[in-house]
């Protein structure tokens, strides 16, 4: 199965820049989630490599072969390339069977009527459909739609599979297994896999790589833990996990971060210290993530009034209010008895604390 390459690739429309050049490589056999808002710029470099859409500078290259040089003039097209694509609406034929939707594209290769069965068969065990062989698209649910468009683009054996939010249309429930199953799919087959989606959900469990985009440009590339762990900037942060992390704007002031309205106050762990050294006197801002707050009795604490609670079962998420009046989000079991109006303190996880550069949003330590 075949690495991917991306270099300088840049994509215009008159002035706006929907991508920004862009490098990147996809490893053989990964799976890769281009994760990102609306507009973002993932969509396009999707249809990018996939041959569906021209770049207006830049090189790509699939499996050793070079498929678009804009300085070449090379643009091999979609057909060529040996990829499969799976839509977000599934983009099945409405007057065939679920067979024959299977088929078409191995007709059109010229497959043997023999060969076409063997493999029809084989996705119809894999993907359990066999039983809605003889039935029109109408005639199915949601998944099992989405089932017969994955079985679809498999057959032809592409080197690569494009996901472009296939799961988006099916409600949460089915999301969640279909999730499993195309990751199972894809360990079975080794493809290549490319999966474009804005939800960080499905990008954090499906992913051995992720990609995250905002405005044509790749924020950070890694491992779905680091985005949350190790947020390279403030964008991934903020983007990355539920309830969103916290920001604080404050000043380093000697070996203490202060808050800009004076109420929190902390010290650092030294190998964050040593990371500010340079920041003293300037402003920057701290995130903390909703469950990296101590309850109770801290060294370094702040108070605030307990102005919302959100009682999510296993936990809760108390949005606290301090004086200055800024909400503090924070998330504690849920047998931890709050209630509205109550006035609590609270410490810090001195080892969970990201700090920022105020004018470039950029990571600290």
């Amino acid at each position: 199965m075949p690495e991917i390459i991306l270099k300088n690739v840049t994509k215009r429309w008159g002035k706006f820049v929907g991508v920004d050049n862009l490098n990147m490589v996809i490893k053989d056999r990964g799976f890769v989630t281009l994760l990102g808002p609306s507009g973002c710029g993932k969509t396009t470099t999707l249809r990018m490599i996939a041959g569906l859409e021209t770049p207006t500078s830049g090189q790509i290259i699939i499996d050793g072969v070079t498929v678009f040089d804009s300085e070449k003039g090379i643009n091999i097209s979609p057909a060529k390339r040996n990829v499969g694509f799976l839509f977000q609406n599934y983009a099945l034929w409405p007057h065939m069977t679920v067979y024959q939707n299977i088929a078409f594209g191995l007709e059109n290769l010229k497959w043997k009527k023999e060969q076409i069965k063997e493999r029809v068969d084989e996705l119809l065990k894999m993907l359990k459909i066999e039983e809605f062989v003889g039935r029109y698209p109408s005639e199915l649910s949601g998944g099992q739609q989405q089932r017969v468009a994955i079985a679809r683009t498999l057959a032809p054996n592409p080197k690569v599979l494009f996901m472009d939010e296939p799961l988006s249309n099916l409600d949460a429930k089915l999301r969640e297994h279909m999730r499993v199953e195309l990751v199972r799919i894809h360990k079975a087959l080794g493809t290549t896999s490319i999966y474009v989606t804005h939800d960080q959900v499905e990008a954090m469990t499906m992913a051995t790589k992720i990609v995250l985009m905002n405005d044509g440009k790749i924020q950070q590339v890694g491992k779905p833990y680091e985005f949350y762990e190790k947020p390279q900037n403030m964008f991934v942060a903020r983007f990355i996990g539920s309830p969103t992390i916290n920001m604080i704007k404050g000043k380093i002031d000697g070996k203490k971060f202060v808050s800009e309205d004076g109420l929190i106050s902390l010290t650092p762990s030294d190998e964050d210290l040593k990371s500010l050294a340079s920041y003293d006197g300037k402003d920057v801002y701290l995130g903390i993530r909703s469950e990296r707050f101590v309850s109770g009795e801290a060294e370094e604490c702040f108070e605030g009034t307990v102005d919302v609670i959100e009682v999510l079962g296993k936990e809760k998420t108390l949005f606290v209010k301090l004086k200055s009046g800024k909400d503090i989000v924070i998330t504690v079991p849920g047998y931890y008895a709050y209630e509205v109006g109550e006035k609590h303190t609270f410490g810090f996880d001195l080892d969970a604390l990201h700090f920022f550069d105020a004018e470039t949003e950029e990571r600290i330590n």
